[in-house]
């Protein structure tokens, strides 16, 4: 079965994430109890489904990712596969209206991180026409 090898990567990176999310929210509830509940209690169902929905894309990037690897370059499937801050950042922006009445500072914040992810993929794409060989 072609591509297996990163399935089963795939896998185990995906399992991998678990230990620092569990981590992380361990050392949030040790240093504020409360207010972790507090925060654990203001969410909403609707704000559930929609961090849920991120998560289950994220995820789906990923394994989109290794399946690209077994039918192309590495660093092409890793470009595509950046591409998805640059998707996230940009319904935030666009249809949730993220940074209306936010400080100048806070947009040319965010312009300079869409700039270097796309600085990033051209750069990956690039290296990946140069050296013409799949990783």
């Amino acid at each position: 079965m072609r591509g297996l090898d990163h399935y089963v990567a795939c896998f185990y990176m995906c399992l991998g994430f678990l230990v620092p999310l569990f981590t992380c929210e361990l050392l949030l509830f040790c240093s504020n109890p409360a207010k972790f509940i507090a925060e654990c209690r203001r969410l909403t169902l609707g704000s559930f489904l929609m961090t849920a929905l991120c998560g289950f894309l994220n995820i789906f990037g990923i394994i989109t990712y290794y399946a690209a690897t077994s039918t192309i370059s590495a660093t092409v499937a890793f470009a595509i596969f950046l591409c998805t801050p640059l998707v996230s950042i940009s319904i935030g922006v666009r249809c949730f209206r993220e940074l209306n009445d936010e400080p100048r500072a806070k947009h040319v914040l965010v312009f300079t991180i869409l700039a270097l992810y796309v600085v990033a993929i051209l750069v990956i794409s690039a290296n990946a026409l140069i050296s013409g060989t799949d990783d």
